[in-house]
């Protein structure tokens, strides 16, 4: 395929794509996709012709998708599901394009909408993304599906991610003990390594079928077992201890509690043949070795 990323970093950067800028079937171009997007104004992106022969497929994963980044950026995100999100849709219509929108479990259950929020900032966001996203099949029949990934972990992240499993490995460099509410250890919950994520993505962009599909782990553990799976891995010896972690706010705290979820992945299962592959402590493994590899990065440069 030929790849072009549409970005401006205001929840990531370059380091995250670094590996691909070189790539000659790869370009990047830097956008903020809440303004119209038009190619044939986008120095780079005419090599791969979208101005003649169109897109195949448009997939919307734009998303301030750090907790405390959301948070600090509420009418940001909320623009993204909105204005971005159907600047992302007429460019998949334009070309008849099959549109996958990456979505949250959030959406689920009911909504305090008075509520402010963490949970209910991103739960409002892609509740209203995913009627969007179904409206334009329903009026212009345009092939789309709703991919609702439930908590996911893995390599490449940002180095300053605040989901609980970056949080607790950074936690766990710099001191011996960690420190988590008891009812969010208790929370059942599950874990998808990012390369498993991708997989399903893939499958579901050239799957002949339309819908909503939740992408996850089907395994189920407590919060306790997650945190204690990557800290046996840190290689020294760090304590889980009940209580309030002094350097996270409580909105976050919220946020990770609300996070804890497992889906049911028949539908995609059925569709695709997709099933998550990578266990538990393969992917801890790779994850504690990437935030390792970053912390050596920092002290070279500095």
């Amino acid at each position: 395929y030929n790849v072009i990323c549409v970005d401006n970093y205001s929840g990531g950067s370059e380091s995250e794509i670094d590996h691909l800028l070189s790539h000659d079937h790869f370009e990047f171009v830097r956008h903020d996709i809440t303004e119209k997007l038009d190619f044939k104004a986008i120095k780079g992106a005419e090599r791969f012709r979208v101005s003649f022969v169109g897109v195949k497929y448009v997939i919307f994963c734009a998303s301030l998708s750090s907790p405390d980044v959301a948070l600090a950026h509420p009418i940001e995100y909320l623009m993204l599901n909105a204005g971005g999100l159907r600047n992302a849709l007429e460019t998949a219509l334009a070309s008849r394009a099959r549109f996958l929108y990456l979505s949250d479990p959030s959406v689920n259950g009911q909504m305090d909408v008075s509520a402010k929020t963490g949970w209910s900032l991103i739960a409002e966001g892609k509740r209203f993304g995913e009627r969007l996203v179904m409206e334009y099949h329903t009026l212009y029949s345009l092939d789309v599906s709703v991919v609702r990934v439930y908590p996911t972990y893995g390599v490449n992240a940002h180095p300053h991610d605040m989901h609980l499993v970056p949080w607790v490995i950074r936690t766990a460099f710099t001191s011996d003990e960690v420190v988590l509410p008891p009812i969010l250890l208790s929370k059942k919950t599950s874990l998808l390594y990012i390369r498993d994520a991708v997989d399903a993505i893939e499958k579901l962009m050239t799957a002949e079928t339309s819908g909503t599909f939740d992408v996850g782990s089907p395994t189920e553990h407590t919060v306790r077992e997650v945190v204690q799976h990557f800290l046996n891995g840190m290689g020294k010896k760090v304590s889980l201890r009940e209580g309030v972690p002094a350097d996270v706010p409580s909105q976050i705290l919220e946020m990770w509690e609300y996070a804890c979820a497992v889906p049911t992945i028949k539908h995609i299962r059925d569709a695709t043949g997709w099933f998550p592959v990578v266990l538990l402590d393969a992917g801890a493994a790779k994850t504690i070795d990437y935030y390792k590899a970053l912390r050596g990065m920092r002290r070279v440069g500095a």
